[in-house]
């Protein structure tokens, strides 16, 4: 914390005395860090668990069934629209959503939000490549083995 005070113009000697003395309150000191530091505010003790699961849960309804709703709706909307083409257009839907899922996400916590947009869009990139090569691994497996 001392660096991060004299990156502020905070002499050594101030800031030496500015981070000893609130690190006397523990509680105040770590509530600071988080700010401070990390950006991140501090947990509110009157938030509830179970309204946390909930907007999770309907969070999840809501981004988690775009790549179904996206693929039905190419496969209904354009005839003749190989499976290929929807699989793609599902893919970049997927990914655009993504990168709103985390601007949201980033706009909350109070962060920057193309920032937080191409982490969520690289982590859901990441996984979902994953997913699909290890589901393709597995199947080519159990066709080796024989079983269909």
């Amino acid at each position: 914390m001392v660096q991060l005070y004299r990156s502020r113009g905070i002499t050594k000697e101030d800031a030496i005395t500015v981070a000893t003395t609130l690190s006397k309150y523990k509680d105040f000191w770590i509530e600071h860090m988080m700010l401070t530091e990390l950006g991140m505010f501090p947990v509110d003790a009157e938030d509830s668990a179970v309204a946390s699961g909930l907007a999770m849960f309907v969070s999840f309804m809501i981004f988690g069934s775009v790549p179904l709703l996206s693929y039905l709706l190419l496969i209904l909307l354009i005839k003749d629209l190989p499976v290929s083409g929807a699989f793609a257009g599902t893919v970049c839907t997927s990914l655009l959503t993504l990168f709103i899922l985390g601007v949201v996400k980033s706009k909350v916590v109070n962060q920057n939000p193309i920032k937080g947009g191409l982490y969520m869009l690289l982590q859901g990139a990441l996984s979902g490549a994953a997913s699909f090569y290890l589901g393709d691994l597995i199947q080519r497996a159990l066709e080796a083995a024989g079983v269909h």
